[in-house]
């Protein structure tokens, strides 16, 4: 079993977790945990990109330890996308830079640092360094933005067919303050922010394979993964 890629995945499984069930009152010097309003969060995006996230990591955990094959790299390049969507958006349009008073994005509330900031970066660490790099092509790349797309359908839905709370979870969607124009702006922006970041996390992945392979690691074609699509050692001499 490789410590460092399990100790990684079951920590993003406790940061998830703790961010999820966090009370959004609450603060680091006074942390507070409740099952309350667990299904109203579900709603947001963030949680849902979260908990995809732990279910990924603690996938590969369970792989790694019992020698089966883990999620595929396709899977886990999607899981950390979408929580990189969510480090995007909360950082640059819903808060940005973290709100007032923060350091380094952390605001002090737990809930929000946890899963606005500390588990995607933690996923990102994973992705890069940890995980093999295929190189899954800006196409497939591409097939993670149905997820975002369905998302913001369904938050329409829900909206135009419930009252509340909470009604609309982010204003960029909030039909009600900014009309069906003003949300249909808020996608015209976004879908190509997140398309341009889907081909770049392809592009990375490619340049990450390549390198790899060149310095006797993982091969491009995903070839000599572990168990769990660890990073495969180099071969010995």
């Amino acid at each position: 079993m490789r410590v460092l890629p399990t100790a990684v995945r079951s920590l993003v499984v406790v940061v998830v977790l703790a961010g999820v069930l966090s009370d959004p009152a609450a603060t680091f010097a006074d942390p507070r945990f409740t099952l309350a309003g667990l299904g109203g969060k579900l709603v947001y995006f963030t949680i849902q990109s979260n908990l995809l996230l732990a279910a990924v990591a603690a996938w590969s955990v369970v792989a790694e330890v019992r020698h089966r094959p883990g999620p595929s790299a396709w899977f886990v390049g999607g899981a950390a996308f979408f929580v990189t969507i969510t480090f995007a958006v909360y950082n640059t349009v819903l808060v940005p830079g973290g709100g007032d008073g923060a350091v380094l994005l952390l605001s002090g509330r737990p809930s929000s640092d946890l899963l606005h900031v500390v588990a995607p970066l933690l996923a990102l660490l994973d992705w890069v360094l940890l995980r093999p790099h295929p190189g899954a092509g800006a196409r497939r790349s591409l097939l993670w933005l149905v997820y975002p797309v369905l998302y913001f359908v369904f938050v329409l839905v829900r909206g135009a067919l419930t009252t509340g709370p909470p009604h609309y979870p982010y204003p960029f969607v909030d039909v009600d303050e900014l009309g069906y124009g003003g949300v249909a702006l808020s996608f015209a922006v976004l879908a190509p922010s997140f398309a341009v970041l889907a081909l770049g996390f392809a592009g990375l992945d490619h340049l990450l394979g390549r390198r790899r392979a060149l310095s006797g690691g993982t091969p491009p074609a995903g070839r000599g993964s572990g168990a769990a699509g660890d990073v495969a050692a180099p071969p010995r001499g």
